[in-house]
């Protein structure tokens, strides 16, 4: 069987496309500060916004927009997994508040932190805008008022990184990013 070259294009082109549509598109938010700055001081009792400020990695262009610790992102399928570590704060939980139609979405587990290490609070949902949204990662702990409560710094010469955020597409055959 012999092909022309518009046929033989066309076939590249599918092939190309349908490799990407299996392509695994993640990206990774992160709470980025300076060497030797801690993560910075809890707030008690109160549900408050976790600082994410930097982009990490977006191959693909999931974020639309990182701006004051929200994220946008376009229709579909994510999971959401995050990391943060917290420093005698008591008891502490993360939660995923979806600020576009003032809802909460999800939480993570409850954990109890009154030792003099820092400890990392997890999350991990799945979220489903069905129109581009915008998400914040919220935190609420016991106890507050320490400048590390939010991440003791590891001081070795480079950034700190506190929070991280990582975002998976899941309906990676979808036509948008």
């Amino acid at each position: 069987m012999s092909y022309d070259s518009q046929t033989s294009t066309i076939l590249i082109n599918k092939l190309r496309k349908d490799v990407d549509s299996l392509t695994l598109k993640i990206a990774v938010l992160q709470d980025v500060k300076n060497s030797n700055v801690a993560g910075g001081t809890a707030v008690t009792a109160v549900w408050t916004a976790r600082t994410l400020n930097t982009i990490s990695s977006d191959p693909n262009g999931l974020i639309i927009d990182l701006a004051s610790n929200e994220w946008k992102v376009a229709a579909g399928d994510y999971q959401v997994k995050v990391l943060a570590p917290f420093h005698f704060t008591r008891g502490t939980r993360l939660r995923i508040y979806d600020v576009t139609n003032s809802v909460v979405i999800g939480y993570g587990p409850s954990l109890y932190i009154n030792n003099g290490v820092d400890m990392e609070v997890s999350l991990n949902l799945r979220i489903t805008p069905h129109k581009d949204n915008v998400y914040r990662l919220e935190y609420y702990c016991e106890r507050g008022g320490h400048a590390d409560g939010l991440g003791i710094a590891s001081n070795i010469g480079q950034p700190e990184i506190y929070t991280t955020l990582e975002i998976t597409r899941l309906d990676t055959g979808a036509t948008k990013p």
